[in-house]
């Protein structure tokens, strides 16, 4: 329940390495960007970082490998783990990656390495804790929130291997970027699902309650689809939808709930409601998000 970690080495003697994740405390990191949005890897679990050409990617039984000491070290881009997919966008020619020491060696391909540094760990809270690969958030200097990765999880599964090698070579497709309306009234939530968002390549807007949310749909042009929370002041997600089901404007437009609350009764109401999917925060899964995003659109 902790989501740590432990491994076991034997030398002379047995050493236990424990690792467990920090919540309102001090850790230093790696800040990387990926698909756009920085993430931040636990400087503890960097191994190596390395600049590696394209053509020095090559398939090893179905996988991208890069060889780096004679050693041949499995590589995936972050974006592809975290659901962005897409190639990485660089400036030069040269893959910036970082190999990641967690039981044996994995390698990630970002955008861009930022720099190390010292964060104050906030938590998930609990309708986030089940988020995967993300171990907790930080707030940076330009106040946005940058997720913190949860290595173990990270590491198991890029270990499963990329089976296109054309992954890490081929240009990213230009593709139009849909607008996702995001009503939540918790910061830390809706921060969360924000980084998710855009990181798939989506536009944003944030509404704090569902009134606000209301108001925003009506005042800005584009929106194709709503994510809203449930359990909200002023104007709860529940009668969020209705509002929009009764409007001739916007009655045909997605919602999407994604609440805490995870009893069939709370389903079979926002379903009644006229919510196009309804989605339990307690088992949150980015990817399920924007699969079900792409689905109901």
């Amino acid at each position: 329940s902790l989501r740590g970690s432990v491994q076991v080495e034997s030398p002379a003697g047995a050493l236990f390495r424990i690792r467990v994740p920090l919540t309102l405390s001090s850790l230093r990191v790696l800040a990387v960007v990926a698909a756009g949005q920085t993430f931040l890897i636990p400087a503890s679990s960097v191994r190596l970082l390395l600049r590696v050409a394209r053509e020095a990617v090559i398939g090893v039984g179905g996988r991208d490998t890069i060889s780096h000491d004679g050693r041949a070290i499995p590589v995936v881009p972050l974006a592809s783990l975290l659901g962005a997919g897409g190639a990485p966008q660089l400036a030069a020619g040269k893959l910036p990656v970082v190999v990641l020491s967690h039981g044996t060696e994995v390698a990630l391909v970002v955008d861009a390495l930022i720099d190390e540094r010292d964060i104050v760990v906030k938590g998930l809270g609990p309708r986030l804790r089940g988020a995967k690969m993300i171990s907790g958030a930080t707030i940076l200097p330009n106040g946005r929130v940058a997720l913190i990765l949860d290595v173990p999880e990270v590491a198991r599964r890029a270990r499963r291997g990329s089976t296109d090698t054309r992954g890490l070579v081929a240009e990213k497709q230009t593709v139009r970027k849909r607008r996702v309306l995001l009503v939540d009234d918790s910061i830390t939530t809706r921060s969360l699902e924000k980084s998710i968002l855009e990181g798939a390549g989506y536009t944003v807007v944030t509404g704090v309650d569902g009134a606000d949310g209301w108001r925003l749909l009506q005042e800005t042009p584009g929106i194709e689809i709503v994510v809203s929370d449930v359990e909200m002041p002023r104007m709860d997600g529940f009668t969020l939808v209705e509002t929009i089901r009764a409007s001739p404007r916007f009655q045909h437009l997605p919602v999407i709930l994604m609440t805490g609350l995870a009893k069939d009764v709370d389903r079979a109401r926002g379903l009644a409601a006229g919510a196009s999917a309804y989605l339990s925060k307690g088992a949150f899964d980015q990817q399920l998000l924007l699969d079900t995003i792409e689905r109901v659109s």
